[in-house]
């Protein structure tokens, strides 16, 4: 079993288990046969190990964006709320402000 250096964040289980990490081939994982040309294997294992960074930094990047993008519906559903709190308290204002046609009655026949 080939033994898998843990990144930051890296589920423990994988490495055991032999699966592949973020950005590693499957069959590259489990048939990868040994080089004769120990300096290109740490090359390649360098590159691999920068690529699964970038694409970590990536998914940071995305999961912040998310986040700010989120705060912000938030944030607009929130004013929303106050919004129809407002409404709803003008509106039974007004309601309770208001004349019914019943109570005009009197009044529209002194008139005629």
């Amino acid at each position: 079993m080939k033994f898998v250096p843990l990144m930051a964040g890296t589920f423990f289980g994988l490495s055991i288990l032999g699966l592949p990490l973020l950005g590693q081939d499957a069959s590259a994982a489990t048939n990868a046969e040994p080089t004769a040309n120990p300096a290109a294997a740490t090359a390649a294992a360098i590159a691999d190990q920068q690529a699964t960074d970038e694409k970590l930094k990536r998914l940071t990047a995305d999961i912040e964006n998310l986040r700010a993008a989120n705060q912000a519906i938030l944030d607009k559903l929130s004013g929303l709320k106050d919004d129809l709190q407002q409404i709803r308290a003008d509106q039974a204002r007004l309601a309770a402000s208001a004349v019914a046609r019943e109570d005009l009655r009197p009044l529209a026949q002194r008139i005629e």
